[in-house]
């Protein structure tokens, strides 16, 4: 965690850092499948993923909306104004609505490019937050296919049998996104 963010107890901090790493995971399987990611879009998935359960903070109601200004309010000087609010943006659409010019004024204010970003990259939080529930799960690696009409994400997993019933509601933005189902898999090690 950074500096000031202390309060946040140790096991939603250990279930942020398990979401990182799951959203890495992901979004290294994804980009060969699906254009235009970027190195950079892989560091702000990251930084978002670290930081998406901060609101919890201030309240477990809307979490997701307190975690967006928390960031904003963050110093973040390894990344500039534009890719702060990507990150902010990106740990606020970890789930309940999608972005929605109509009613989020401060994802309206994004650029057409900053909004294709965190579409994208809220797309793969929200599945890899849906992942680590229960935090029981143990995903060791993943592998993605597109079968023509839908995407494949098989994940390998050891230890209690994963439960997918999260990831498969979470799945919903990735989905409506790219216009295609997406199937998640295990396969046990």
């Amino acid at each position: 965690m950074r500096n000031g963010e202390n309060s946040v107890n140790t096991e939603k901090q250990t279930h942020m850092n398990q979401v990182a790493a799951y959203a890495l995971m992901l979004f290294d399987v994804v980009e060969k499948m699906i254009p235009d990611y970027t190195r950079l879009e892989r560091k702000l998935l990251y930084e978002a993923a670290l930081l998406h359960d901060i609101g919890y903070k201030i309240s477990r109601v809307s979490h997701h909306k307190h975690s967006l200004n928390l960031i904003l309010d963050m110093e973040l000087p390894e990344f500039s104004e534009d890719e702060r609010m990507v990150i902010a943006h990106t740990a606020r659409y970890h789930r309940s609505s999608f972005p929605d010019e109509t009613k989020h004024k401060r994802y309206s204010a994004l650029t057409s490019e900053q909004k294709k970003v965190v579409n994208r990259l809220a797309a793969l939080l929200r599945i890899a937050d849906g992942l680590d529930k229960p935090s029981r799960n143990l995903v060791t690696g993943m592998e993605f296919y597109d079968d023509g009409d839908s995407y494949r994400l098989v994940l390998r997993t050891v230890g209690y049998p994963i439960k997918l019933k999260m990831a498969d509601r979470k799945k919903d933005f990735f989905e409506h996104l790219y216009s295609k189902p997406l199937k998640i898999e295990c396969k046990r090690l």
